[in-house]
C-alpha cells in the first residue's frame, strides 16, 4: 500500500531480509491496546473496539463485493475473457451482488438498531446518544477516512452515476496495458539449473561473508535483544 501511495511512504522501507520492520512495530503498538482491559470500565471498552471492528469490517466486505462487480464489468466493457484471469471467484458477479446486498442489510440494520436501541423509551438522550454511537460509529469514522484521502489526493470516483434509477455504471475508465505477467510455472520455467535446499546449505558453508543469517529477535532493535534473553529461559 504504502508503494501504491496508499499508505504513509515511511512503511515502504524494508530490511535486508526483505522484512517490513516498521509495519511490524504499528503492528506491536497497536497490541498494546490489550492492557485497556485493566481499566475500570473494561464492559465499555470492550463494547466500543467490538463496534470499531464489527461494522468496519462489513463495510469492508461490502467495498470488496462492490469493487468485484466494477471489476467485472470493466473486463465486459473492454472485451477482456475471463479466461486470462489468474484466479475467478467460484461464484461470480451473482456471489458478489448477493454478498452486497447481504452486508448492505446488516448496515442498515445496525442503523436502525443504533437509533431504537431496546429499550430506548426508558433511556435519556444522553445514553440514547452514546448508544448509538456505540453502534455506528465505525461508519463515520470510514467515511471520514474515505472523503479525507479523496480531498487530499484529489482523486474522484469514476464510473458510477447516480440517478432517480439508481445507481448505473458507465465506463470506469480503465486503462489496460500489458497486465502482469503469469506464468505457469510447470510449462514456462525452466528447473534444469535451479537450485535445491543443499545447494543453498553448501553455499552458505563455503561464502559464510556474503549470506545474512537470521537473529532470533530480528524484530527487535539491536540494543533491545541483549536485554530480553537476560529473562530468557536456561532451558530453551
Amino acid at each position: 500500500m504504502a508503494d501504491a501511495e496508499l499508505a504513509p511512504k515511511a512503511f515502504s522501507y524494508i530490511d535486508k531480509m526483505g522484512r517490513p520492520l516498521r509495519c511490524f512495530y504499528l503492528s506491536f503498538a497497536f497490541g498494546c491496546l490489550a492492557y485497556l482491559a485493566e481499566l475500570p470500565q473494561q464492559n465499555k471498552v470492550f463494547t466500543w473496539l467490538l463496534s470499531l471492528c464489527g461494522m468496519s469490517s462489513i463495510i469492508s466486505w461490502a467495498s470488496i463485493c462492490g469493487t468485484h462487480i466494477r471489476f467485472r464489468h470493466a473486463l465486459k466493457l473492454h472485451g477482456k475473457d475471463l479466461d486470462t484471469l489468474p484466479y475467478q471467484s467460484p461464484l461470480g458477479v451473482i456471489g458478489s451482488w448477493i454478498g452486497l446486498f447481504c452486508n448492505l442489510f446488516i448496515i442498515v440494520v445496525q442503523f436502525i438498531a443504533a437509533v431504537w436501541p431496546v429499550g430506548y423509551h426508558n433511556m435519556s438522550p444522553a445514553t440514547r446518544c452514546s448508544s448509538f454511537f456505540q453502534s455506528f460509529m465505525a461508519f463515520f469514522l470510514i467515511a471520514i477516512v474515505y472523503v479525507g484521502f479523496k480531498f487530499f489526493k484529489g482523486t474522484t470516483i469514476r464510473g458510477v452515476i447516480l440517478s432517480w434509477k439508481g445507481i448505473a455504471f458507465s465506463n470506469p475508465h480503465i486503462v489496460w496495458g500489458d497486465g502482469t505477467l503469469v506464468a505457469d510455472l510447470m510449462t514456462t520455467v525452466n528447473f534444469t539449473d535451479a537450485w535445491n535446499l543443499g545447494d543453498y546449505r553448501e553455499y552458505a558453508r563455503l561464502h559464510p561473508d556474503l549470506v545474512v543469517i537470521e537473529e532470533k529477535l530480528w524484530w527487535l532493535p539491536k540494543p533491545l535483544r541483549g536485554l530480553i534473553t537476560l529473562f530468557d529461559f536456561p532451558w530453551r
